[in-house]
């Protein structure tokens, strides 16, 4: 396993730079998916890539690229590189593994979590952590994997106090509402600071089947399970 440096006594957010020839090359092998490109750059003997450097004027990583490609490949590549800060966030507070729950993109989110040094449940600026996007987006094996590991807070919110179940039930994601009923360690009955449950926000945002999963006065035969 490569050790990579502690980040977390310091500004987690890369310093905003001029983006060099070099970077350039950098993204185009990460964007190519060009794999010997990228451990060239990286690793140069003479002129290695900078593996934290800021890429565009969100604070982007290229890190945050890769998971965001869904490219599992580069990420590998990438956590080869011993400075690599895999909690460095971009303007909007989001790191690498966010923006793989986001996008479900589990073998990136797997790869991620499987570093010590990760941080699973930073919340970036709208209070939101990777389980609760994966939550909000309807990625439901990316939420079964994240509700798995003893290192995700499931019961944690967001601004507006809404948890995942609220947000799945919200959006109307009758599979990933219940993967979350079925853990006993989210209670369906938690209230935002509105004042509402998943099944009120279900009901409020249209989402029958959410609100049938969630009312434990729903009649049977209204259920529907669509796997």
């Amino acid at each position: 396993m490569t050790l990579r440096k502690d980040f977390s006594a310091t500004n987690t957010s890369p310093t905003e730079q001029t983006i060099d020839p070099q970077i350039t090359k950098l993204v185009k092998a990460i964007k190519d998916r060009d794999y010997t490109e990228l451990r060239s750059l990286l690793f140069s003997p003479t002129n290695p890539a900078d593996v934290n450097a800021v890429i565009d004027d969100r604070s982007t990583t290229p890190l945050m690229l890769a998971a965001s490609l869904g490219d599992f490949r580069a990420v590998d590549v990438l956590a080869q590189a011993s400075s690599l800060n895999v909690n460095a966030h971009n303007k909007f507070g989001n790191t690498a593994f966010i923006i793989a729950a986001k996008g479900g993109f589990t073998n990136v989110l797997k790869t991620i979590l499987s570093f010590p040094e990760t941080d699973a449940n930073h919340k970036n600026k709208m209070g939101q952590t990777a389980f609760l996007l994966a939550c909000a987006n309807g990625h439901s094996n990316t939420v079964d994997i994240l509700r798995h590991s003893n290192r995700i807070d499931v019961n944690t919110t967001d601004l507006t106090g809404n948890n995942g179940l609220m947000l799945a039930a919200a959006n109307g994601h009758r599979q990933t509402v219940q993967f979350l009923k079925m853990d006993g360690r989210i209670n369906p009955l938690d209230k935002n600071k509105m004042g509402q449950t998943a099944l009120a926000m279900a009901h409020a945002n249209g989402k029958p089947d959410c609100v049938a999963l969630l009312n434990p006065n729903a009649p049977q035969r209204h259920r529907r399970y669509d796997f």
